[in-house]
This record gives C-alpha cells, sequence and structure tokens, in this order.
C-alpha cells in the first residue's frame, strides 16, 4: 500500500460530539437511525423520549414497508419488539434503557411493562 498525503485544502474536522448529538430524529431514514445507534454506542448513545421519561436506545433492526402514522409513532408492540415509524419504512427497536433500569431485549422489558401502540417518540 502506497501512502499519500492529505489535501488539507479539502478537509475538514468532525463536529464536536456532546449528549444532545444522540437525540434521535424519527423523521430520518430507519437506516439513517441503525446507524445513529449503531455508532453512538457506548457514547454518548442514541436516546428519545416515551412521554415524559428520556428512553436510550442500544439495538434496532430496519424493516419494510411504509404504514400509516405520523413520524415516530409507535405503530406496534408485540411479545418481542417495538415497531416505530420512521421516514421510509420500520424500526423495529430490539434493545432499550428506560431510567432507573438496567439494559436490556426489548422482550424482556415488555414482559413487565406496557408499551402504548400510537405514542409518538420525540
Amino acid at each position: 500500500m502506497t501512502r499519500k498525503k492529505q489535501d488539507d485544502s479539502i478537509s475538514s474536522y468532525a463536529p464536536i460530539l456532546n449528549k444532545k448529538s444522540g437525540n434521535i430524529d424519527w423523521t430520518r431514514s430507519a437506516q439513517d437511525i441503525k446507524n445513529l445507534v449503531r455508532g453512538f454506542k457506548p457514547w454518548p448513545s442514541a436516546f428519545t423520549h416515551y412521554g415524559e421519561e428520556l428512553v436510550k436506545i442500544h439495538r434496532v433492526e430496519v424493516l419494510e414497508g411504509d404504514p400509516e402514522g405520523a413520524f415516530g409513532e409507535i405503530i406496534d408492540v408485540d411479545s418481542e419488539y417495538i415497531y416505530v415509524k420512521a421516514k421510509n419504512s420500520i424500526v423495529r427497536i430490539e434493545e432499550l434503557q428506560f431510567p432507573g433500569k438496567r439494559k436490556m431485549v426489548t422482550e424482556d422489558f415488555l414482559r413487565g411493562n406496557e408499551i402504548k401502540k400510537g405514542v409518538i417518540l420525540k
């Protein structure tokens, strides 16, 4: 491999990350959201708000489909996952952390907690 000096005239600095950088924007594409979750793990971590609670999102998958509803709306909840509408498809939340609780797979969280369909995550 041959080394090549970087052209400083076309280079730029990456923006400084802070805790607010991890706030999920549900109007973005599902793939962008997945990349944010992966890229911000373990710090500053990706998060959203369920009502007044800040929820850290640790793992998601992208599913095909463009259901009715608002961006960030919980369109379905089953015994294993939470499904949220993003710009062009669906984000399936697979691992999360509510305040005061440990990080856990969504299936385990849903065994003892209720997540309401139709709530819009912010």
